[in-house]
This record gives C-alpha cells, sequence and structure tokens, in this order.
C-alpha cells in the first residue's frame, strides 16, 4: 500500500514539474507595435535633414496610425549625437494632454503626457513637439525615438503598444566659406581696371565727336 502511496506522489511531482517546464518554455507575449513615431522635418516632413556647421534647426515628433478609438497615454524618447548637435529648445504641443514629465539631458529628450479624467482619447496624426537644435561639427547623425509607449481606449495591459520608429538622418555640412581679405582686394582692383579702362573709351569717344564738331563748323 505504502509503494502505491509513493508511486503516485511521484507521478504528480513529475507532472508538476512537466507542467512548469512547459510554461518557462513559452515566450512571452510581445508588446504590439501599431503606428508610427517620426522625427522629421516641420516643412518638407522628409526624414533626411540638410544643415551647416553653426546654424540652427529644428525637428517635430509625429504620432501617426494611432488605433481607435485613440491614445490616452504616449510616452517616448529621442536621442541624439551630443558631439555634433546640442540641444537648444523645445515646445510642447499637447492636444489637451497634460504634461506629466518632460526632461532633457545632454543627449536625449524625454516627454509623457496623458488625457485627463474623464478619459477623452486622441488618433489624430499630430505634431506632439519641436525640437531646435544648434549644428556643432561636420558629418552625419541620426536624431532617433529610442523608446515609445502608449495606451489606446483606456489605461489597460490589452491596450498597451509601441510605435514603429522612423527617424531622422542630420547632414552635417561645412559653412560657406568666407571671402578672403586677397579676394576683395582682388576684385577691387579688377573693377579699378575696368572703369578706368571705360574712363579711356568715353575721353577718345568725345575727342573724336569734339574734332568732327569743329570740322564741321570750319566749313
Amino acid at each position: 500500500m505504502m509503494d502505491f502511496i509513493n508511486a503516485r506522489v511521484v507521478s504528480v511531482l513529475v507532472l508538476l514539474t512537466l507542467v512548469s517546464t512547459s510554461r518557462l518554455g513559452v515566450p512571452a507575449e510581445a508588446e504590439q507595435v501599431l503606428g508610427t513615431l517620426s522625427v522629421e522635418d516641420p516643412t518638407t516632413h522628409l526624414h533626411a535633414i540638410d544643415v551647416t556647421v553653426g546654424s540652427v534647426f529644428k525637428v517635430e515628433v509625429w504620432a501617426r496610425g494611432v488605433p481607435k478609438p485613440g491614445i490616452v497615454d504616449l510616452h517616448f524618447r529621442i536621442v541624439w549625437d551630443p558631439d555634433l548637435i546640442v540641444f537648444v529648445s523645445h515646445d510642447i504641443h499637447d492636444h489637451g494632454f497634460g504634461v506629466l514629465s518632460g526632461v532633457v539631458r545632454s543627449d536625449s529628450y524625454e516627454l509623457e503626457v496623458a488625457s485627463p479624467f474623464p478619459h477623452s482619447p486622441f488618433f489624430e496624426d499630430v505634431s506632439w513637439t519641436t525640437l531646435t537644435f544648434r549644428c556643432l561639427g561636420e558629418g552625419s547623425s541620426e536624431i532617433e525615438v529610442a523608446y515609445s509607449h502608449a495606451y489606446y481606449g483606456d489605461y489597460d495591459d490589452d491596450h498597451e503598444f509601441s510605435f514603429s520608429p522612423e527617424n531622422a538622418t542630420v547632414n552635417q555640412k561645412p559653412p560657406q566659406s568666407a571671402t578672403s581679405a586677397g579676394d576683395v582686394e582682388q576684385t577691387i582692383g579688377m573693377l579699378w581696371l575696368a572703369l578706368a579702362t571705360i574712363g579711356i573709351v568715353c575721353a577718345a569717344i568725345l575727342a573724336v565727336a569734339t574734332r568732327n564738331h569743329g570740322r564741321n563748323h570750319s566749313h
């Protein structure tokens, strides 16, 4: 009898072990990816932005393709290379949402906005912030969406999702070369030579005209 009980206990333990092992083997459900979060030129809406060293430029962060009935919370982080571009300022477009946080670091900007209670979801394609930078050096660098998270419909785990990122590439060109002092002197010299030539030609024309006029009067 004791052997039968021990056998049943062993069987139960084995079964529990198999069940727990099978659960560990199931991958966690991946977070939904819905819509896009785009870093782009405010005017052209392109992802390639050409700037010169020392100039100031802007980018906008757009959310597009938000699932209906719309988002009630939006949280994202934008990163860049602080050796090539430096943050100047930002302008938040909250669209009636409350700003929960807006954190600026040397190489990143993080924003979270949420619909006030009672929640009024938002699903239009709009810009949520405008970032202003100054170009520090030549080269090519990315302004990237490093993190995104949102809720649609309500604060429910089943309505949690992230955006597909669309990053911007900043092509940083050298500034236009200033005209050197030697070039200025050369230009002025050529201008004086041209004026002198014009003066000589005009004087010759006047002399011929005066001589012809005198001959006509002598006759």
